[in-house]
């Protein structure tokens, strides 16, 4: 067979390899340096194109979106502590029985039976634990409810609970970009970071479960809001109703304060700067409304205490009712929190942390970087943690407690910045909200070992 001429080294149908695609740099279009190439460029790039569209979505749908996102993970660690703790509950009705579970027997047990007619007394004349320590909102929502639909108790309480979880990241969104509005900062990283953080909180499972706390946080959040905008009206309207759901009020009542004092000084300023009256800048009118809404958060801070006290006939039937769960004496949270430090790391070591502790939270919300969260959120993210150690006593609950305290959530987000930091740490929130739950399931001390 003749010979066709020489085979090309080369198949012609397949291009020779570009020396610039395989190399680690490349020139940058319109320039000439050189930039490092992306080597996961191929699948970071879907990822950046879902988060543009979700920054494109309207702010209450990224908001429930976090939420929804965060509700999935709280559920997994909810389902896997509660078999691996030895239940036994079909995985449909799984998460409406955790729902139901630990204090929310109490809450029930007021839904169905309603508070004793007087203060219960043990034979040595000393409180029991009764069902005067909880506050009646949930429980007679719950009882409502449960009349009217025919469903059970952690059914319908659960909803609550969910729904006000709903609202309340939404109102959270809105006092943080209140906040970013009045500094003339339109980004909205502030407030999603603020979001993420609260909804991954370690003891973020709440938001599922028939606690008081998420109907408070959504209480807070709208009071502040209301404060924040100056519809003092409203905000008495919130107040009060809070004041039956959970104690968190009196701080409120503090924030109240702040408020009014940054709009006198404010005014005395502008005053000046105009050459005008104080009153004409700060109407009476505005100062008589703060005045009344001062009052009202002062007296729905008691408002609870005050209706124990007249339906019992003991003026300090919530205190009494409230040291029953205690075991080491008289409620006398100061010092507790003193003597609880001391038996951890000793005499000294101990107080002078706790006080480095209150001193880095006070620090912590005056910091000038945060000027941009309003007087409102700044005073109420060191007031709310000097009220719990002025208020309650070192448990395990505390975690609980400061749940509320989203503020404090806004000031870590201003103080951290970095987006690296920022997801550091959730990632830690996380991990912190397993081992939390992990905790309180699985040790005895906590009183509630065990599946509930």
């Amino acid at each position: 067979m003749p010979c066709e001429g020489p085979v090309p080294l080369h198949h012609p149908r397949r291009a020779d390899p570009d020396p610039a695609a395989e190399s680690p740099v490349a020139f940058v279009p319109g320039t000439n340096r050189l930039a490092a190439r992306r080597p996961f460029a191929s699948w970071t790039a879907p990822v950046a194109t879902m988060a543009r569209r979700w920054l494109g979505w309207r702010w209450w749908a990224q908001a429930l979106s976090i939420w929804a996102v965060s509700r999935v993970w709280s559920t997994i660690i909810l389902v896997a502590t509660y078999h691996d703790s030895g239940g036994r509950v079909d995985l449909s009705d799984l998460v409406i029985h955790l729902g139901g579970s630990w204090d929310s027997a109490w809450y029930r047990g007021i839904a169905e039976d309603g508070y004793p007619d007087d203060l219960p007394r043990n034979p040595d004349g000393s409180v029991p634990q009764n069902n005067w320590n909880f506050y009646p909102m949930l429980p007679y929502v719950g009882r409502y409810l449960m009349r009217l639909t025919g469903l059970s108790w952690n059914t319908v309480t659960v909803a609550v609970v969910v729904v006000c979880g709903m609202v309340a990241v939404c109102l959270i969104d809105r006092v943080m970009q209140a906040g970013a509005d009045r500094w003339l900062d339109r980004s909205r990283s502030m407030a999603l970071w603020t979001v993420t953080l609260m909804c991954f909180y370690p003891s973020s499972p709440l938001f599922q479960v028939s606690y008081t706390e998420v109907p408070a946080l959504m209480g807070i959040a709208a009071f502040l809001l209301a404060v924040i905008h100056r519809r003092y009206e409203l905000a008495i309207l919130i107040v009060i109703p809070v004041g039956v759901t959970r104690a968190v009020v009196l701080p409120l009542a503090a924030v109240v304060g702040f408020h009014a004092l940054d709009r006198f000084w404010t005014a005395r300023r502008q005053a000046a700067a105009d050459g005008v009256r104080l009153t004409s800048v700060f109407r009476p009118v505005d100062m008589a409304r703060v005045a009344l809404l001062a009052v009202a958060s002062t007296v729905a801070g008691f408002e609870w205490a005050i209706l124990v006290g007249i339906a019992t006939g003991v003026p300090d039937g919530l205190l009494l009712s409230q040291q029953a769960w205690r075991t080491t004496g008289p409620i006398d949270p100061v010092h507790t929190w003193l003597r609880y430090s001391e038996d951890i790391l000793g005499p000294w070591a101990g107080p002078i942390l706790l006080v480095v502790i209150i001193a880095g939270i006070v620090a912590l919300a005056a910091w000038p970087g945060g000027r941009v969260l309003g007087p409102e959120v700044r005073a109420f993210a060191w007031i709310y943690p000097m009220y719990l150690i002025g208020a309650s006593f070192p448990n395990t609950s505390i975690i609980r407690f400061m749940m509320v305290d989203f503020p404090l959530g806004a000031v870590t987000v201003r103080l951290v910045r970095s987006r690296a930091g920022l997801i550091a740490v959730l990632g830690l929130f996380a991990i912190a909200q397993l081992v939390w739950t992990v905790w309180l399931w699985e040790t005895p001390s906590t009183g509630i070992a065990g599946p509930p």
